[in-house]
């Protein structure tokens, strides 16, 4: 038990699979670390057992299915994309990878319909030529380990899916509905939650209606990152008639989809392609913490830019286990 003066609530969001059980306990989510390691996991140890087996028949191996198409399920879409083509054959040289498909499955007619329409079609035009194969206007209604089921009556046969369709919050145990929207605390200007005086909620998890925002903020790093900063400096005034509002400022938005093929949509300049890649790769590497960490990953970047080829690719945890065996 802990007391506090004030509590600030930064739990962030999880994986939202929508109440459907049975894809959280076989589809892979695509939220944090863990996760990205078990996808990686999951799609190297395929490969393994199909080489060890030496059955490569099975269609389910040969078709990855992507549910979601905002920007962590196109990104997804476009890097295995580049695996297919330039990583894995060198790697299992004895397996035909023409035989891979990438499937992006949406429920709107659209990629990345947050952002403009020259990024959506500029997005569009990048998946196609990278091969994906993008499933429009389609939902997902069940997943039994071997095959996925749509609201159209399609079906696809595969052993791998990975589902970035949305998140929702961390929410504390038994809190009050009534101070929740959709998952998300309530939350006044200054990050106060809805009934509490000395408790407040920042990022994905803070619901805050503006007059620019009415349906609150977007679920962005760079939201939690000010909403933090602006809660620490009216902590540090004398008197609370002194907080400041907070104010979102979009900055912004981005995607990449394979190399050479990013979107870039800013306040008043939008733009697409080789240029938008290049701009990607330099906000995100000036983003690093430490300029130690910077030389780092500039360097695992040129060399996978110059080889086609990455060194991240080690079984470094075991296999997500299959839910029978929990």
């Amino acid at each position: 038990v802990f007391t506090y003066d004030k509590l600030v609530i930064a739990t962030g969001c999880k994986t939202n699979f929508f109440g459907n059980l049975k894809m959280q306990s076989l589809a892979l989510g695509m939220k944090n670390t863990q996760e990205a390691i078990t996808i990686r996991n999951h799609i190297l140890m395929t490969f393994e057992k199909m080489i060890i087996e030496r059955k490569a028949s099975d269609d389910g191996n040969w078709n990855l299915v992507i549910v979601g198409s905002g920007p962590t399920g196109v990104e997804l879409a476009g890097a295995f994309s580049e695996m297919k083509t330039s990583i894995l054959p060198r790697d299992y040289p004895r397996m035909n990878f023409s035989d891979l498909n990438i499937i992006l499955i949406s429920s709107s007619d659209r990629p990345l319909d947050a952002m403009s329409q020259e990024s959506q079609d500029a997005a569009e035009k990048y998946l196609v030529q990278l091969g994906v194969n993008f499933m429009k206007n389609e939902r997902v209604t069940d997943y039994d380990g071997e095959v996925i089921h749509m609201q159209s009556g399609n079906s696809i046969p595969t052993n791998n899916v990975i589902w970035a369709a949305g998140v929702t919050g961390n929410i504390i145990d038994d809190f009050n509905k009534e101070n929740l929207v959709r998952n998300r605390y309530i939350v006044d200007r200054y990050n106060k939650v809805k009934g509490f005086d000395n408790i407040f909620a920042i990022g994905d998890i803070a619901y805050m209606e503006t007059p620019k925002y009415p349906q609150a903020h977007p679920q962005l790093a760079n939201v939690a990152i000010n909403q933090g900063k602006n809660l620490a400096r009216n902590f540090k005034k004398d008197s609370e008639k002194d907080w400041k509002e907070y104010e979102y400022i979009d900055r912004g938005s981005m995607a990449t989809i394979g190399k050479h093929r990013a979107v870039v949509d800013l306040p008043n300049f939008k733009f697409q392609g080789f240029l938008a890649w290049y701009f990607w790769m330099f906000l995100h590497l000036m983003l690093i913490l430490s300029v130690r960490n910077k030389i780092a990953i500039f360097f695992n970047w040129m060399w996978s830019y110059i080889n086609k080829d990455s060194s991240l690719r080690l079984i470094i945890a075991p296999n997500r286990k299959n839910p029978t065996e929990q």
